[in-house]
């Protein structure tokens, strides 16, 4: 019997650790641009980009909610899959104007939003799942940000 009792006072503990830690999980927060990428992009694409700037937070809780900042220099191959992974010709909203609100996107007051993250009317502004993605022909740039809360 004492056996037993003993094999409960430990076990009851060790199981009550063990679901804490699957539904607390691990928070990220990273402002290196590849690991920003990686993060975000998680192997659906997988075609060449140059990423020049980026960062990625992602809550620390088992709900997977993020926040990610880019700024890519994607091939043809990557632009194209990405346009239409993410439906741009239905979904595009003519050239960037700050006056707009539905051009602008909302940031989190406590991931700010970096300073390179400033489109301009070279960018076609486009609605996105979870905020706008800006694309400039020209200079080959998409900036984009992107939130699941």
């Amino acid at each position: 019997m004492n056996f037993i009792r003993n094999l409960k006072r430990i076990i009851n503990p060790l199981l009550f650790f063990l679901i804490s830690f699957m539904l607390i999980g691990c928070g990220i927060e990273t402002y290196d641009a590849e690991k920003a990428y990686d993060y975000w992009e998680n192997g659906n694409i997988n075609e060449e980009v140059e990423i020049v700037n980026g960062q990625f937070w992602k809550s620390d809780h088992w709900t997977y909610e993020y926040a990610v900042f880019l700024k890519l220099k994607p091939s043809k191959k990557w632009k194209k899959k990405f346009f239409k992974i993410y439906k741009t010709k239905k979904n595009k909203i003519g050239k960037y104007n700050p006056k707009n609100q539905e051009h602008s996107t909302l940031y989190l007051e406590w991931f700010e939003k970096p300073d390179w993250f400033f489109p301009t009317s070279e960018f076609e502004v486009f609605k996105g799942y979870g905020g706008n993605y800006y694309w400039n022909e020209k200079d080959n740039v998409l900036l984009f940000f992107e939130m699941q809360l």
